[in-house]
């Protein structure tokens, strides 16, 4: 006797297929997730691999740092108390300045996606159901596919990934330079007002003394109201002067608080440390490009540049095929093996002569029903064809863009060699008038007015004389105190031409 194809389905091989097949789907899945894992943003040891790098520059003893972001207004306040010192000045600017804590931030940003240029992109599960308009089963399609281009690509994606972490950490030390540079130059600047201001103030006393002489040998008959007046109209003058070192040396307080992102803080603060004395010559050009050269970090970037460049260049090579999926698919329909007895039954009932039947569904038709099925299942593969679009353009682009670069970082190297010559030229310069203003300018003119007072009151000579070489003492003091400034700030624009540091060329520095 043949057996009933509807008996022993459990030893069968098509429900152990179909058992097995949720199992096979979730095995994959899980392989899929072992080789992408979770992909977990850690940049603090970049954070710290930029500070030390600013600090080698800068000399900064701290930078900031996102992690201690609450703290640092208790930092800046202490580092204000009692004054404040170039280099405390740098180091606020460098904690607290908010455009260079948002550049800071981008090393952060370079380090996720270095996360993401290792993870494979996530997996697809499809679920498609059909109704069939006649009845029975739903038709069910179900699949899980993985884009593989990823694994060609990866490598390459990695490292350009790496790259541009490292760019953006050489460009933010170079952002800091440029800050301390600037903190340099504001500081200088604002301590020469305050010193233009109090030789201002003293230039008021002489006049004043000058009035009061004049007043004397008006009363006693020895000169003219015209000296009087003249002296007082010299006055006048003195006070709108200093009116407006006044005006300066608020517009640069506020700048510097700017800088510094102490603008708003509310905090009472004060400059210091004098603009100092030159210290010895420079190095020649030669040795200061030479330092340059090796330290500027643009250059180092422009030369990362090109690396991402050729990345680049590599990637497109390997983008031809673009696009790879593989997973597996699996359809349920019905095997289409007609009604069974249950249904036939149900079909020949007679309303009229039963109003209330019951037809239960034997056993042999509910097992029919479960087992009445097909199942394919198999593997699918999907890519595009490099027919009309084989990426020559995108690679040819980026053949292209390498050479840009590579321009771009020759262009960088000559701005260096320009950089240093003009930056130790206005050290010189300014080296230069700072001595003869002071070796020779200021000593003339003082010996001039301390001549002129004197033969003022021996009535040898009119007051003109006397508001002409005044005239003359401040035109020679102001023009030593801006010497001096533009000496200190000419000395911050070389150490940022040559990177941050001069003691691999020079001495001491002012």
């Amino acid at each position: 006797m043949q057996r009933d194809p509807l008996q022993n389905h459990s030893g069968g091989n098509s429900y152990r297929f179909n058992q097995a097949l949720p199992v096979s789907i979730l095995a994959v899945t899980c392989a899929f997730a072992l080789l992408t894992g979770c992909g977990t943003v850690k940049p603090e040891g970049d954070y710290r691999k930029a500070a030390a790098l600013i600090t080698k520059h800068t000399g900064a003893k701290e930078v900031y740092d996102p992690a201690l972001d609450p703290l640092i207004e208790k930092k800046v306040e202490e580092l204000l108390r009692d004054g404040l010192h170039l280099e405390e000045a740098i180091q606020v600017a460098l904690l607290n300045n908010r455009g260079f804590q948002s550049s800071f931030l981008d090393i952060g940003v370079s380090r996720a996606d270095v996360v993401q240029s290792g993870m494979l992109a996530n997996p697809v599960v499809t679920l498609l159901p059909r109704i069939p308009d006649v009845g029975g089963r739903i038709n069910l399609t179900t699949g899980l596919a993985q884009e593989l281009s990823a694994l060609w690509q990866m490598p390459i994606a990695k490292k350009t990934a790496l790259n541009q972490l490292e760019n953006t950490v050489l460009k933010v030390g170079d952002a800091a330079i440029t800050l301390a540079a600037q903190v340099k130059t504001q500081y200088y600047g604002l301590v020469t007002l305050t010193e233009s201001e109090r030789t201002e103030r003293e230039n008021a006393v002489l006049v004043d003394q000058s009035m009061t002489l004049a007043q004397h040998r008006f009363d006693a008959g020895e000169t003219t109201l015209l000296d009087v007046n003249l002296l007082k109209s010299d006055a006048v003058a003195a006070r709108m002067r200093l009116s407006k070192i006044q005006g300066e040396i608020e517009q640069a307080r506020a700048s510097f608080a700017k800088l510094l992102g102490i603008d708003k803080s509310g905090i009472t603060w004060e400059l210091v440390d004098p603009v100092g004395e030159p210290k010895g010559d420079i190095a020649d050009n030669a040795a200061l490009i030479q330092v340059a050269t090796a330290q500027r970090l643009d250059a180092q970037v422009g030369a990362m540049e090109v690396r991402l460049a050729e990345s680049e260049l590599a990637k497109q090579g390997r983008s031809v095929i673009s696009h790879l999926t593989l997973g597996v698919e699996s359809e349920r329909t019905d095997k289409n093996a007609g009604p069974s007895r249950f249904a036939r039954g149900v079909a020949a009932w007679n309303p009229a002569t039963d109003a209330h039947p019951s037809y239960p569904m034997p056993a042999e038709d509910k097992l029919a029903a479960k087992y009445n099925v097909n199942r394919l299942t198999g593997p699918s593969l999907e890519t595009d064809l490099p027919i009309f679009d084989q990426n020559r353009a995108q690679i040819a682009k980026a053949r292209i863009q390498v050479m840009q670069k590579r321009k771009a970082f020759e262009e960088v190297e000559e701005s260096i060699r320009e950089d240093v010559e003009k930056a130790a030229v206005d050290v010189r310069k300014a080296a230069e008038r700072l001595r003869v203003s002071k070796g020779e300018a200021l000593p003339l003119a003082e010996q001039n007015y301390e001549t002129a007072q004197r033969v003022y009151k021996a009535g040898e000579d009119s007051i003109s004389l006397v508001i002409e070489a005044h005239k003359t003492l401040i035109g020679a003091r102001n023009d030593q105190i801006q010497a001096l400034g533009d000496y200190a700030a000419a000395m911050a624009e070389l150490e940022r031409s040559v990177g941050g540091r001069l003691d691999a060329a020079t001495g001491d520095n002012p």
